[in-house]
């Protein structure tokens, strides 16, 4: 009886994470997490997206950001113009290892961010966040994983 309780109790689990996994590819975000945080973002992987951005956004909520996803690794230059929200910028190899960070960049300046190493993806945050969480060159960050979704929803 026991033995049975505990094959349904794994089937249900198993039921439950499909589920889960199914709600989170239709809600389009994606999830990305460093050093325990997990941060809901909008992936931009087009070139469209990429050069928009977050401008002219006035609000981002805790939590939640912009994953830049280049077809190539290269040395990704930025710049705040027409962004009035001050972020914080992270540089991420094709292994999502932190290569390079910028903090507070200053809104609506056209001054160019430019990273010292190359990079595949970046990740923009509200400013802070890498204070308040001391990310550091060569941390590693954790993507494309439905259970992120899932951490996301319970740390909050």
């Amino acid at each position: 009886m026991q033995r049975r309780r505990l094959i349904w109790s794994g089937v249900g689990i198993g039921v439950l994470l499909s589920c889960l996994g199914f709600l989170y590819s239709l809600s389009g975000y994606s999830y990305i997490s460093i050093n325990g945080v997990v941060y809901r973002v909008i992936v931009a992987d087009t070139p469209v997206l990429r050069q928009r951005g977050l401008m002219f956004e006035t609000h981002l909520p805790a939590r939640s950001g912009m994953l830049f996803e280049f077809d190539r690794t290269d040395f990704h230059v930025f710049w705040m113009k027409n962004t009035p929200l001050s972020l914080d910028m992270i540089w991420l190899a094709d292994d999502y290892k932190i290569v390079d960070l910028h903090e507070n960049a200053v809104p609506f300046s056209e001054s160019l961010i430019v990273p010292s190493e190359k990079s595949r993806y970046v990740l923009e945050l509200n400013a802070g966040e890498i204070k308040a969480h001391q990310f550091k060159r060569g941390m590693c960050a954790k993507a494309k994983s439905p259970l992120l979704a899932i951490y996301y929803f319970f740390q909050k």
